[in-house]
């Protein structure tokens, strides 16, 4: 959700946090393992951090494993239903 919102404007952590409704200390720990993973990227604007995509088409990552994942839900879902 955090890359989602990212997409639509760079935000800082407490908004991020508020849009959210999750704990600062929460959202602050996932912004740390997305950076580390070169997922996000930081300004710094005085004491703040602003986060932003680096790249817009993690998002087009992101719309595609939901949909192999919902996929294989469903198939699995319609062998379960065939069982029964």
């Amino acid at each position: 959700m955090i890359l989602y919102l990212l997409a639509e404007k760079d935000m800082f952590v407490n908004e991020i946090s508020e849009a959210l409704n999750t704990p600062q200390s929460t959202i602050s720990r996932h912004l740390g393992v997305l950076r580390q993973r070169s997922m996000v990227s930081t300004e710094r604007r005085g004491t703040a951090v602003l986060y932003s995509l680096p790249d817009d088409r993690i998002i087009d990552v992101l719309d595609l494993m939901h949909a192999i994942l919902n996929d294989q839900i469903q198939a699995e879902a319609a062998i379960i239903k065939s069982i029964q």
